[in-house]
């Protein structure tokens, strides 16, 4: 019997191109709590910017965040994984180097992007909402770096590539949707976050249904009993899912309508 929802927000919670959650989504998590189904948002996102997107049910929720490095469940915040410092720098000196590429570095307290770039700055506060702060240098930076991410626009699938061959046999990257690449540890995704939350609430992947659409995604549909791909998503995408839907509200409206 499902215990527990978790889904992906950008390009499965929220279409792209749009800003703001179904409404519908609120009410269906409610309903879900009446029936002791717990709902975990999970993202890619910073923390902070999935709280304000769900600000009207935040309480009633668990929250995995930058692609599973930092938790928070019943209240309590956990950093799940950071990088380390000295490689984590060696990535960001390459992706630098590269003229496209707009970088965001996400800490435990706020994310940071660079002096200089007020077009960027106003895309991820129109966009993304983050608590942001602003630095002239990434080796500013003195506080743990759990989260590397960049964006591009015109070359996204090319500079995906050119990181795949630097850096893809010691850490995952991954296409997170919306022009954006993220570093990834390996031992640290959405799916290790969701088995810790699990274990804090005494659940087992036998419990839980998952809903996702992108690479980021796919730790998380392959550690749950039942899992959901978006049908907007790529083959090799949905291929680690044991379902497809076209809408995460329709596929739990009707869940709860097996319960009565």
């Amino acid at each position: 019997m499902t215990k527990l929802v978790a889904s992906d927000i950008d390009g499965t919670l929220l279409p792209e191109g749009t800003k703001d959650l179904n409404p519908e989504i609120y009410d269906i998590i409610l309903g879900l709590k009446k029936h002791d189904i717990h709902f975990v948002v999970a993202s890619g996102r910073q923390l902070d910017s999935q709280q304000q997107l769900f600000a009207s049910v935040a309480n009633d929720i668990s929250y995995i965040s930058e692609n599973g490095a930092i938790c928070m469940h019943e209240g309590q915040k956990f950093v799940i994984s950071e990088l380390n410092r000295d490689f984590a720098m060696c990535i960001i000196t390459e992706v630098e180097k590269r003229p496209n590429c707009k970088l965001a570095i996400s800490t435990p307290s706020t994310q940071y992007i660079k002096s200089g770039d007020s077009e960027f700055y106003k895309y991820i506060c129109d966009h993304l909402s983050y608590n942001i702060t602003v630095i002239d240098s990434f080796r500013d930076i003195d506080e743990a770096i759990v989260k590397i991410a960049f964006l591009d626009e015109v070359t996204t699938q090319e500079s995906y590539e050119h990181f795949e061959s630097l850096f893809g046999e010691q850490i995952k990257i991954a296409n997170a949707g919306n022009s954006w690449i993220d570093f990834i540890p390996f031992d640290s995704n959405k799916g290790t976050a969701l088995k810790f939350i699990l274990e804090k609430m005494n659940l087992t992947p036998a419990d839980a249904i998952s809903f996702g659409d992108q690479q980021n995604d796919i730790e998380m549909l392959e550690y749950t009993e039942k899992s959901y791909a978006m049908a907007h998503a790529k083959l090799d995408i949905q291929k680690h899912a044991t379902d497809i839907t076209d809408s995460v509200e329709k596929t739990l409206k009707e869940l709860l309508k097996t319960l009565g």
